[in-house]
């Protein structure tokens, strides 16, 4: 009974009280380019509107090589996005150099608030790194 009651106090914080909870999940691939891979979770219990997240992969000088921007009407909750068109791949450039990933986001919450995240993340010398950003609007109804 006691597991029981544990249980139903685990679902009611991860399913019902309104929450957001939003994350980026990065990998960094190095091989005869850059490789970017990008993932947005909302692992919230309430859907985020007006999502636009942009990525750009920067020089020593921060001067942008390549970038993309992806914008997302409605993220629904415990749900992610990824795909082609939340990839970067950059051939031409030097593996050797040190390089800068930055990472915008900017959100509505379900209470109406626009938030607005950015990171950055240095990658010169490694052959594949995971990033895992968690923003830190998260956002609670109590």
């Amino acid at each position: 009974i006691l597991l029981m009651i544990l249980g139903s106090i685990m679902a009611t914080w991860y399913w019902v009280i309104p929450r957001d909870d939003v994350e980026i999940e990065v990998i960094y691939i190095q091989r005869s380019g850059h490789i970017i891979m990008v993932e947005l979770v909302n692992d919230g219990s309430r859907a985020i509107t007006d999502v636009e997240l942009t990525v750009e992969f920067l020089d020593s000088d921060s001067n942008v090589i390549s970038g993309f921007t992806s914008d997302f009407a409605n993220v629904p909750s415990h749900s992610s996005i990824t795909g082609d068109g939340m990839e970067l791949i950059v051939r031409g450039y030097t593996v050797w150099d040190e390089y800068t990933i930055h990472i915008e986001i900017q959100w509505t919450d379900f209470n109406s608030r626009q938030n607005f995240e950015s990171f950055d993340h240095p990658v010169s010398e490694a052959a594949y790194e995971k990033f895992v950003d968690d923003c830190e609007g998260t956002t609670w109804f109590l």
